[in-house]
């Protein structure tokens, strides 16, 4: 199950066979064979075990995906397809603790109306790695409006690259919005979201005056309230 088909946390194995020049197959072991990491992501957990019948077997985990590559030689000299390549995949098991959902208008942080905003999820394995988007259902909704009376219009999700989801969205309502966010069902810790939008720059059409009273006209003398409301 190794080479290109192990999963991290589990147990990966190759099995080695070793032959004389002219092909025949060892029936004893202790050949001098060693597998030694040569690059890759992180850390293999490398062992070698010796069958003693001319049959080895190489066991390799490590809990981050990537592509990694392992050095193997018999008294020193490559075996024929040394370095060996190697793939350690995700679990594809997307745990919502891991789980990380952002964005410029997510609280404490908080944005402006009138700008093209988007949430961005990024859904990962016990392991942290990055899962595979093509196996998620990724939903984000409004569930409840605490200023403005209208939903967040989000639309989505959009795949953004490999690993990130987007729900994007253009309000014009300034006020606190609840987003709720599931990853095959299950929301993440944060959820729902807060996402704090502020109102935006003043606009001079849409401001307007205000005096402390009905009358247009007053006394001479007498002090006005002339207040400006952006």
């Amino acid at each position: 199950n190794g080479v290109h088909g192990a999963v991290v946390g589990s147990l990966a194995a190759i099995n080695f066979a070793l032959f004389d020049k002219y092909g025949n197959p060892q029936v004893v072991g202790g050949a001098p064979l060693k597998a030694v990491q040569a690059s890759g992501p992180a850390a293999l957990d490398l062992s070698l075990v010796d069958h003693a019948d001319g049959n080895y077997t190489l066991t390799y985990s490590s809990t981050v995906a990537g592509d990694y590559a392992v050095d193997v030689t018999l008294a020193g000299t490559a075996i024929a397809g040394s370095p060996l390549p190697l793939t350690l995949l995700s679990t594809n098991k997307p745990d919502v603790s891991k789980t990380l959902v952002s964005g410029p208008g997510v609280a404490p942080s908080g944005s402006h109306v009138g700008r093209n905003l988007a949430l961005y999820i990024v859904a990962r394995d016990e392991f942290g790695n990055v899962i595979d988007p093509a196996l998620l259902a990724v939903a984000a909704n409004v569930t409840t409006v605490a200023a403005p009376l209208a939903p967040l219009p989000l639309t989505g999700p959009t795949l953004l690259n490999a690993s990130i989801f987007a729900f994007e969205y253009f309000a014009t309502l300034a006020g606190e919005y609840h987003v709720s966010v599931t990853v095959d069902g299950v929301p993440p810790p944060d959820s729902p979201l807060l996402v704090v939008l502020g109102p935006s720059t003043p606009d001079a059409t849409t401001s307007t005056i205000a005096t402390s009273s009905q009358q247009l006209v007053h006394p001479a003398g007498t002090l006005v309230n002339i207040s400006l409301v952006l």
